[in-house]
């Protein structure tokens, strides 16, 4: 279940991605290769999502809200959600005037546990998860939990989701230490079907 999520803060950005939320929120800088990485996933939005009306989006594994900018700008209503505390502290602390007006809302919650009642009632223009979180999964939770992703879609919406490059040593050391050794290197050169809304699609396990 998803909690809708409110400030912590005497949560300590200690641990697991909770660590990392200070450098996250420092990253969205102009003329950098993450700022321009940006660019680029987000010219794919606007080259297939092109409305003049408001949109809701749900960002999954959103961390500090580093896309949130680009869909503020168009006005849209944004829906997101971590797994982790420091993340979306850092997120209120950047968004807070949005996310009080309710343009913006919070939620905590891992990927793996996604299921029919995270947004209870809601449905989305636009589901967008580029960060990576499709690689702590399993293939079989990959499976459904995009799935369960295709029926918070609304009519005509669109999924524009990414995993990690070819090579990504977090994810091989977090295969390994679940005493998955196969799956730590099988994802290196494959691709995985699976069903939204009963159409099969191919999802590459790596960049090519």
């Amino acid at each position: 279940m998803y909690l809708r999520f409110s400030y912590q803060p005497r949560a300590t950005n200690q641990q697991g991605w909770d660590a990392y939320a200070e450098t996250y929120a420092k990253l969205l800088v102009p003329d950098t290769v993450y700022f321009l990485t940006k660019e680029v996933i987000h010219q794919q939005v606007t080259d297939h999502l092109n409305s003049d009306h408001p949109l809701h989006v749900l960002d999954l594994n959103c961390g500090v809200g580093n896309d949130f900018p680009f869909f503020l700008a168009r006005g849209w209503k944004i829906t997101a959600c971590d797994g982790s505390v420091g993340m979306l502290n850092k997120a209120y602390e950047k968004y807070k005037a949005e996310i009080e007006s309710g343009q913006i809302v919070l939620f905590l919650g891992q990927m793996e546990t996604l299921d029919e009642n995270s947004f209870p009632g809601l449905k989305f223009d636009l589901i967008f998860s580029v960060t990576g979180g499709y690689s702590y999964i399993s293939d079989d939770k990959m499976r459904s939990v995009n799935e369960v992703l295709g029926n918070y879609l609304t009519a005509g919406g669109l999924m524009i989701t990414a995993h990690l490059n070819k090579f990504c040593p977090s994810d091989m050391v977090f295969q390994l230490l679940h005493m998955r050794v196969k799956q730590a290197f099988v994802r290196l050169k494959r691709e995985l079907k699976i069903q939204i809304k009963g159409q099969e699609f191919r999802m590459f396990l790596r960049g090519w």
